[in-house]
């Protein structure tokens, strides 16, 4: 029972991991509010389920757009991150060159051998 539950814990937590970190800094640095969510089962990896990423298109403007294997489609607009970021080394993404570096590895969205990351949990 213990094991299950860690296994789900973790799960849940390498799902959520950006928004949790987002969030945290958003309210305790930033001194933000921030909107409390409901998470639904359903937006949890199940245990054999691995949701992949068909196909990925920049549409310019910061903006990547994905179709999922299980048919739903997102849209990212990246600006608002990069240019409200008090971090330097995220700024260096407002280059279109350097936005236009990013890969799919593992189903991760990444620049630069992971200097930035963004898992597919949060796309």
């Amino acid at each position: 029972m213990q094991d299950a539950m860690l296994n789900d814990s973790t799960k849940f937590v390498e799902v959520y991991a950006d928004g949790i970190i987002r969030k945290w800094s958003d309210y305790f640095v930033l001194h933000k509010k921030v909107k409390c969510e409901t998470i639904k089962e359903d937006h949890m990896i199940s245990n054999g389920q691995a949701v992949t990423i068909e196909t990925e298109t920049y549409i310019g403007d910061y903006k990547l757009e994905w179709l999922f294997n299980d048919s739903t489609k997102n849209i990212v607009g990246f600006y608002p991150f990069f240019s409200a970021s008090l971090t330097p080394l995220i700024w260096k993404y407002l280059d279109k060159e350097e936005f236009g570096k990013f890969t799919i590895d593992n189903g991760d969205l990444e620049w630069n051998d992971y200097d930035l990351c963004f898992p597919i949990g949060d796309l």
